[in-house]
């Protein structure tokens, strides 16, 4: 099974399963509320605000439930109501934006403008229901 996941060199997906293969597994749960918490390491970029984050397993949308920084990663902690999901492998998608500042000089003084970059990263069968 790690040799079906792509992992993009900025995302990381960390699994509570012991096994650190960056694949989150769950059981099949017929309930409506079942649920499931699992964090998210976005390399190289530090973004504060948890509205600027979306994450998409197959077509649920997840909801950020807390976003930290360490250094220059963010931590983004997901939670998911993947009740009655069909049983199967999913892609987690995660779009974000962040707001940067670019020096441009007119007339000689330095000025500063600020622009949007966004930007979102697949991670390919990296959320596993398994059928019972």
């Amino acid at each position: 099974m790690d040799s079906a996941i792509t992992v993009h060199p900025s995302f990381d997906i960390d699994d509570e399963d012991e096994n650190n293969d960056g694949i989150v597994e769950k059981n099949y749960n017929s309930h409506n509320s079942a649920k499931v918490f699992f964090g998210l390491t976005l390399q190289g970029k530090t973004i504060e605000k948890k509205k600027w984050f979306k994450v998409r397993v197959g077509e649920r949308l997840g909801r950020i439930i807390g976003v930290s920084n360490s250094g220059d990663d963010t931590r983004i902690r997901v939670r998911l109501n993947y009740g009655k999901m069909p049983a199967g492998q999913y892609n987690v998608k995660l779009t974000y934006k962040d707001r940067l500042k670019k020096k441009l000089s007119k007339n000689g003084k330095p000025k500063y403008r600020k622009y949007w970059e966004k930007e979102t990263i697949t991670n390919d069968n990296s959320f596993v229901v398994p059928s019972n």
